[in-house]
């Protein structure tokens, strides 16, 4: 279950570097927030040191 946070996060920040490129700026903030609630609850079950260092 948890690997869904991490896909999720990456496709709101695919969102994000979309809404940045055409200045949709206030689009793009929620899209932020959002990818980092997920990252987060990525953080709580991801088991290898490497990779949550790279995340965080």
């Amino acid at each position: 279950m948890y690997s869904n946070f991490k896909e999720h996060a990456i496709e709101y920040v695919k969102q994000v570097v979309q809404e940045d490129d055409v200045g949709n700026y206030s689009n793009a903030f929620p899209l932020y927030m959002n990818a980092l609630e997920y990252f987060r609850a990525h953080l709580k079950y991801e088991k290898n040191p490497k990779n949550k260092e790279a995340i965080t």
